[in-house]
């Protein structure tokens, strides 16, 4: 008995040595605990790829379509598919509910959009709903589902963006002289372009001209849906001159401040061609004596024509030298 007790020992310790020897897995409690927690914190997070409109955007157009794709590679992606196909979502505009759309195919969230307001930033909540939250029905066939798919029940995705104008409205504003240098006979033309946001002509905008001269005339410009967005304004002045234009731009129908847009520029008036002078000279001269002949050119407005004008003398008596020579100055002598 002693020596059959004594080999069974033996069996038993060596058993219990092979089993020690033996490469098995082993998890501690914390490493179990930390992994479950992750998977948990998985089923929480909505596994969005991409956004339309991009978060933070700005100037964003009415029409612009707002969707949420999800990534269809996520591990958790089956879990958040299975609810949304079921309608256990709900998404609001500014804390609104909002009619959406999910694509099971795609992945995507779509919210119609028939025209956004102008000028206005929008917060878009994408918020899951856990299983509790519908009908009796609902609730009576959902009570078979797997109990982590109520973990995504606390799952949200929330951004935003802001709109620009509305389509059409005036708020950008494009000015530029066809000449920078005009005579006081032609007159200058000035092109004018008022768009929106997004480069689209406007169709109620009226176009003002100030200046810092009172010799100035110049019309108002009203654009409506004919122009395209386009006009061309005449300046007028008789007076030889450097004019300041402020030009501004004012949207008909909105009277925000980003409706009010203006522009500065100069435009210089040059005299008309030499139309009569004056001359300043002596009215007797001696035989054999020289005289100096001083004389000022005027355009057909009495602006003195500009530097370099070619003058051409004659006399009925005597000689003339030189008998043709240029203006010196800006003030035609």
């Amino acid at each position: 008995m002693k020596r059959l007790l004594y080999k069974s020992l033996i069996s038993i310790v060596m058993v219990i040595s092979m089993l020690a020897s033996s490469t098995l897995p082993v998890f501690s409690i914390s490493e179990t605990m930390a992994k479950e927690k992750e998977d948990s914190k998985s089923k929480h997070v909505i596994p969005v790829l991409k956004i339309t409109p991009a978060d933070k955007t700005t100037f964003v157009r009415p029409d612009t379509p707002i969707k949420i794709i999800l990534d269809s590679k996520a591990k958790n992606i089956k879990w958040f598919d299975k609810k949304l196909k079921k309608g256990k979502y709900s998404v609001t505009l500014n804390g609104k509910n909002a009619k959406s759309i999910y694509d099971g195919k795609n992945f995507t969230i779509t919210v119609p959009n028939n025209g956004l307001n102008r000028y206005t930033t929008y917060n878009v909540l994408l918020k899951m709903k856990a299983d509790d939250e519908g009908d009796d029905e609902e609730k009576e066939q959902e009570k078979d589902d797997d109990k982590d798919d109520d973990k995504s029940g606390k799952a949200n995705f929330s951004f935003s963006f802001t709109t620009g104008s509305a389509f059409h409205e005036a708020t950008r504003l494009d000015v530029n002289l066809e000449k920078s240098k005009v005579r006081v006979t032609e007159g200058g033309r000035l092109k004018v372009q008022v768009t929106d946001d997004y480069g689209l002509p406007a169709k109620n905008a009226t176009v003002k001209v100030a200046s810092n001269s009172q010799n100035l005339v110049v019309p108002d410009l009203l654009l409506d849906a004919d122009d395209n967005g386009k006009g061309v304004v005449n300046l007028s002045n008789r007076v030889k001159e450097i004019v300041l234009l402020t030009v501004t731009s004012q949207d008909n129908l909105y009277r925000d401040k980003v409706n009010t847009q203006t522009a500065t520029l100069s435009i210089n008036f040059l005299a008309g061609p030499p139309q009569h002078m004056s001359v300043q000279a002596d009215s007797r001269l001696k035989v054999g004596q020289n005289q100096t002949v001083k004389g000022v050119v005027y355009d057909q407005f009495n602006n003195p024509v500009e530097d370099d004008t070619i003058v051409t003398a004659t006399s009925s008596a005597g000689n003339l030298s030189p008998q043709k020579q240029s203006t010196k100055d800006l003030y035609g002598r």
